[in-house]
């Protein structure tokens, strides 16, 4: 019988979140570009983000925003809004100040909480969301007025 290398099993995006959290910086040539560079594509996760500042508002009008997100072509539709251990691999720990994320890579960006899809488990109308200005995770309820960015599989 002939004996297989075994490969490692790929990794999930919590475990690049972590990943890139304890090397403290992204790895090299990790966005590209898309459609006249209106979204940002992770070439580790293989995500595509809506590359500039999504907007604002509770979280039914987040994700209708999403939802109607049109970039044109295949991106016409298919936009969500991010569950939490997605949105958490864009932390950027490098940053000192600022929003902890890749400014040049997501365009806008304000140091604030952003919506994630993610329900917090205990906190009924509530969802997790991730704060660019400190790096950390939270819950927030869902009728109140947060950021968004959108996501595409």
């Amino acid at each position: 019988m002939r004996s297989h290398p075994r490969r490692a099993p790929p990794l999930s995006l919590a475990a690049v979140a972590i990943a890139t959290l304890l090397s403290g910086a992204a790895p090299p040539n990790r966005y590209s570009y898309l459609n006249g560079q209106t979204i940002t594509v992770d070439n580790v996760t293989g995500l595509k983000w809506q590359r500039a500042h999504g907007g604002y508002g509770n979280y039914t009008e987040a994700s209708g925003a999403c939802a109607n997100l049109n970039l044109g072509g295949e991106y016409a539709s298919g936009w969500r809004v991010p569950r939490v251990k997605e949105l958490a691999t864009l932390v950027d720990v490098r940053t000192t100040s600022g929003p902890w994320i890749d400014t040049t890579a997501f365009t806008g960006t304000i140091s604030s909480n952003y919506w994630t899809s993610t329900p917090a488990v205990g906190q009924s109308n509530y969802a997790w969301t991730v704060s660019f200005s400190d790096g950390t995770i939270g819950t927030t309820a869902y009728s109140t007025g947060t950021y968004y960015r959108c996501v595409h599989d």
